[in-house]
């Protein structure tokens, strides 16, 4: 079986950590013997192409490492398209990435288990003691997750930020490849993540020199203003709790660029307003429908109904004198009337806990409590509205109310 190396993806398509700039320079630097290949995972694109990462370990660094982005087809033998990092590397290492992809290659089509499965990982034997798959006699082909769509789609969203971000201080919320890429263009990054597990393992396969990690949780440990740029781009729809941390650790004009599945952009962004302003949002479409992998997932302006993914690019909120009761009282009123019982009640909780007797701040928070049929809780706030105005039309005739339910 014959294999063949020719360049597929442009330079002009950073989606991938590396430069063959940055490739060349770490691999001038590893001993041959401290380079080993622990193996290759290849996924089925189509009924005749593959896409392939080569999974590795280095003694000299002591960490391990993953190629992605081998193109593999079958059509009048064997062709191997690599990367565009890993075109041209010099010397020993041309011969040594090619000779070792076309060997798994062969290995993995060979195998029975590759003609039916979508995504197989072909091990390689190794020295003992090296972290990655188990040691096993010669290669051997096991069943393996797929993950290329999900790892392309990150990729593209990372690529839109690194070009927001450049020459800049960063902030990214989770560690991994992206942090990586936003080391390219940026000045610093800080990537925090809260695995101590993930972090470490960052540092190791997708270090930088202007890469720094850290686990942290709710609590940021960074001054005020430290950062031109924050960046998270899997923000879940319980996110809205960090936004004050993000927003301190911002310079006065710094930016967000913040990244979440589509359904839920409407929630978030309504609530990053408290925080940020000049919001823009950006879709993510799905994925291509021509043969090239690398051509979905592309990013337009505006929120699109087919977006698979929304990003909001937002700049910190210039700081005001903070609202008085009465305009935090009208803003939770306006979260009641509109349903979002949750944004209000966190804004009445908010005022109460400053001025206990405030009957406004009490009627909302009970309105909340019978909107979501804790009569229990409801009770106790129409109670304390009493205790403040005995007289209390509503209080009176919510509490006759509920005593003839119970």
């Amino acid at each position: 079986m014959r294999a063949s190396v020719r360049p597929l993806i442009p330079e002009s398509a950073p989606v991938f950590p590396w430069t063959l700039g940055e490739v060349r320079a770490s691999l001038a630097l590893c001993p041959p013997g401290a380079f080993h290949v622990t193996g290759l995972q290849l996924e089925r694109l189509g009924p005749d192409d593959w896409w392939g990462d080569l999974c590795g370990y280095r003694d000299d660094l002591g960490a391990p490492f993953t190629w992605p982005g081998f193109r593999v087809r079958r059509a009048h033998g064997v062709q191997v398209a690599a990367p565009h990092y890993l075109l041209d590397l010099d010397g020993v290492w041309r011969g040594v990435v090619s000779s070792t992809v076309q060997r798994l290659v062969a290995a993995g089509l060979g195998d029975g288990a590759a003609g039916h499965g979508n995504t197989v990982f072909v091990a390689v034997e190794r020295p003992t003691g090296l972290p990655g798959p188990g040691n096993a006699g010669g290669e051997r082909v096991v069943p393996a997750a797929a993950g290329v769509a999900a790892w392309l789609s990150l990729s593209k969203r990372y690529r839109f930020a690194a070009d927001i971000v450049k020459n800049g201080h960063v902030l990214t919320i989770g560690a991994g490849p992206g942090s990586r890429m936003l080391a390219r263009v940026a000045r610093r990054v800080v990537a925090i993540d809260p695995s101590l597990d993930a972090a470490w393992y960052t540092a190791r396969a997708w270090r930088s020199p202007r890469l720094t990690l850290a686990a942290a949780g709710a609590r940021l440990p960074f001054r005020d203003g430290a950062f031109d740029a924050v960046v998270w781009l899997e923000a879940p729809i319980t996110g809205e709790t960090l936004f004050p941390e993000l927003a301190r650790v911002l310079s006065a004009d710094g930016q967000l660029v913040l990244g979440c599945p589509a359904p839920i952009v409407s929630a978030l962004s309504a609530r990053l307003d408290r925080c940020f302003t000049t919001m823009a949002a950006w879709s993510q479409l799905g994925a291509p429908s021509g043969d090239d992998l690398t051509a979905g997932w592309e990013i337009e302006a505006g929120l699109r109904d087919e977006a698979t993914h929304a990003l909001i690019v937002a700049r910190r909120a210039v700081a005001t004198t903070p609202p008085g009761p009465d305009e935090r009282l009208a803003a939770a009123t306006a979260h009641l009337e509109a349903g979002r019982l949750n944004d209000a009640f966190v804004v009445f909780a908010a005022i109460l806990r400053s001025e206990p007797r405030n009957v406004g701040a009490l009627v909302g928070a009970a309105h909340c409590a019978l909107a979501v049929d804790d009569t229990t809780a409801a009770r106790t706030l129409l109670r304390h509205i009493l205790a403040v105005e005995p007289r209390h039309a509503g209080a009176l005739a919510a509490l006759r109310e509920l005593d003839t339910l119970s």
